[in-house]
């Protein structure tokens, strides 16, 4: 098990030194051929074989890094100390409640009762998803977790596959091009825009427990050209906006729950599939509560699960089933998330969506200048996929494995 998991840390490492590396100027690639040849990618290669011959030869290697691989927090505490957080978090709480008593009450109301303000737009994923029923899945999860870590990896074609049969119907009410789902691409500043004209669903698998088992999760992210501002003093409102689908699959084949947030980590909703319910009790449950607007209906075959999302502030407000047909409706592809990390830029060179800090570049929102004393960095701004804080108030992170688990039960 030891031997699986550190060849998989350094199979990670490898790929993000290869993003790392397309992403260098001309000039330092130039400089590191002079110094390594042509094969910098073997290179890359060559030296991640040569740490693990070493820490094979070492058994100390194995208590050093067992003992030094921790997930960063999300949280910085020195703003919260400096922010006097304790009584600074009571009207973020009051906030949110008022958000919780204006957006929630839509998920009882049927999809036919929704206001709109334009024009109800599909979005259907493009590929053809085989016909996977759930005793298929539940003999391929089987199969991907005969491993000593009992964690279901699917291979690229299966993941492919498995995102396709999952994927959501994006229900959007359009008013404006920046209700339509698109693709980020960079200008030649360096400053991303989103493409609506490639619409896209960017897709990243992740891993969870449920009731002590490892369970495979698949995360569908899309992207906004931007929040429009609804008034003059609008501080939730900026340049590119996010969402994301999650769906926890259970080994049964069938999902256990499903998850959303918006890309700045906020506006954290849970929808269980029964028998799964939120615990009497949630372990570590933050200070603000888990939102369940409501349980999500199980799938029957050809059915997909349509999320209605609002013009605008592109909130989350209702979500339900329907056959699968894409009449009327516009196509979106589904690509895998790690493309983000290398975008093509200006004069041959490729560029990462994110900065250093996981942010999107030119995303802030003026909310950080109320809610920094909640602790997270530069809170509303557009992050990437494993740095999400999803409470203000208390502590809960998107990536956790065990946020599942602590949570819900069946």
């Amino acid at each position: 098990a030891f031997e699986i998991w550190t060849d998989w840390l350094a199979s990670v490492a490898a790929k993000s030194r290869k993003f790392e590396l397309a992403n260098l100027s001309l000039s330092a690639r130039y400089a590191l051929r002079g110094r390594l040849g042509n094969g910098l990618e073997a290179a890359i290669e060559n030296c991640v074989a040569v740490l693990r011959a070493f820490d094979e030869r070492h058994d100390e290697s194995r208590q050093v890094l067992a003992s030094s691989v921790v997930v960063p927090d999300n949280y910085i505490d020195l703003l919260r100390v400096i922010g006097v957080y304790p009584l600074t978090a009571i009207p973020v709480i009051l906030g949110l409640e008022r958000w919780k008593g204006k957006n929630l009450p839509s998920f009882q109301s049927p999809p036919s009762a929704l206001k709109m303000h334009g024009t109800a737009q599909r979005f259907v994923p493009a590929a053809e998803a085989p016909p996977l029923h759930p005793e298929a899945i539940t003999d391929l999860l089987r199969q991907q977790s005969d491993n000593p870590l009992n964690v279901p990896r699917p291979t690229k074609t299966e993941l492919n596959n498995l995102a396709a049969a999952f994927a959501p119907v994006f229900e959007i009410d359009v008013v404006g091009e920046y209700d339509r789902i698109g693709a980020p691409t960079l200008l030649p500043d360096g400053v991303p825009r989103i493409d609506t004209q490639i619409p896209s669903a960017y897709v990243q698998s992740s891993w969870a427990m449920f009731d002590g088992v490892p369970v495979l999760q698949i995360s569908y992210l899309v992207w906004f050209s931007q929040r429009p501002p609804m008034s003059a003093m609008d501080i939730l409102s900026g340049h590119i906006d996010g969402l994301i689908w999650r769906v926890t699959i259970g080994r049964h084949g069938r999902p256990l729950l499903y998850d959303s947030i918006h890309a700045c980590g906020c506006y954290h909703l849970f929808f269980p599939v029964p028998p799964t319910r939120l615990k009497e009790h949630p372990i570590d449950d933050p200070g603000e509560g888990t939102m369940v607007p409501v349980h999500a209906p199980e799938l029957a075959p050809n059915q997909r699960m349509v999320l209605h999302v609002r013009s605008g502030d592109h909130y989350l407000r209702g979500i339900s089933v329907t056959t699968v047909d894409a009449s009327g409706s516009s196509n979106y592809e589904l690509v895998p998330m790690d493309r983000l990390r290398s975008l093509p830029s200006i004069k041959g060179r490729r560029q990462s969506l994110y900065d250093e800090q996981g942010i999107v570049t030119g995303t802030d929102r003026g909310e950080r200048f109320l809610l920094w004393p909640m602790g997270i960095f530069r809170p509303g701004a557009m992050r990437q996929w494993g740095t999400h804080a999803t409470a203000f108030v208390g502590r809960r992170h998107f990536d956790d494995p065990y946020l599942i688990e602590n949570t819900f039960t069946q």
